[in-house]
């Protein structure tokens, strides 16, 4: 009898981004889950979800663990030139083969895990030469999208900032707190004000659900390649032992 790969999920997880025009913060919590024996008991694991793709590429993830390391490994290689040029992409062209990308990861780990659906979601951060030519004009220094299972891999630019709960009450909470007058004066005032609002709300989302770590994991990104870790792991590519989960 076939047996399944072993899918490491982060099914509900959470992830906050926040843009201002001369900086990004991005938020992602730490909570996997893992297969374990033969009654299927799930037991958890630290799985921070905060990714550092290539230069002046940074991602955030939810979902199943590998097929979303796999979707920005692939991602990788397509960026670099960009990169080592300054060379902004054709974001047309780059969003089909993100597309194609996901479609075609998806397709492989359903295959491996014997599963007809799984979550994944991906929200990408791009800077520097990367950004989409609108944000280019507007003088922001970051172009914020969403790649996911839930879209059918159709890149979806965003422009602001993407709270992501878990579930869509979970999700508006967040918004909810993070327009706050207070709160919203506070992530405007400096990168690490906006860090701890965003660790508050993400404290908020931790308490009323068991699927959100208390742990959280944030980068501050600038403009072209120049990053900070304010609090946890930031995870880099390529590394083909993450892709194991």
């Amino acid at each position: 009898m076939a047996v399944a790969a072993t899918a490491y999920s982060l099914l509900v997880s959470a992830f906050l981004i926040h843009q201002e025009p001369r900086y990004a913060v991005m938020l992602a919590d730490s909570l996997g889950t893992k297969g374990a024996g033969a009654a299927a008991t799930r037991v958890p694991l630290a799985a921070p979800k905060l990714v550092h793709v290539a230069p002046c590429a940074y991602a955030a993830h939810a979902g199943t663990w590998q097929p979303a390391l796999e979707m920005l490994s692939r991602l990788r290689p397509l960026l670099l030139p960009h990169t080592d040029k300054g060379s902004p992409p054709d974001w047309v062209a780059l969003s089909a083969q993100m597309s194609e990308i996901g479609r075609q990861v998806y397709a492989e780990f359903q295959k491996k895990f014997q599963l007809e659906s799984f979550d994944v979601r991906v929200a990408l951060l791009l800077t520097g030469p990367l950004r989409h030519s609108e944000d280019v004009a507007s003088g922001c220094s970051s172009t914020l999208a969403v790649w996911e299972a839930a879209g059918a891999f159709e890149v979806q630019r965003v422009a602001g900032a993407l709270h992501f709960g878990g579930s869509p009450a979970l999700s508006g909470l967040a918004t909810t707190i993070l327009r706050n007058e207070f709160v919203r004066d506070t992530m405007k005032q400096s990168p690490l004000a906006c860090a701890q609002a965003l660790l508050a709300a993400h404290a908020a989302l931790s308490k009323l659900s068991t699927a959100i770590s208390a742990e959280a994991n944030i980068v501050v990104c600038g403009e072209g390649e120049e990053h900070a870790v304010i609090q946890g792991t930031l995870l880099s590519l390529p590394n083909s032992a993450l892709l194991r989960g």
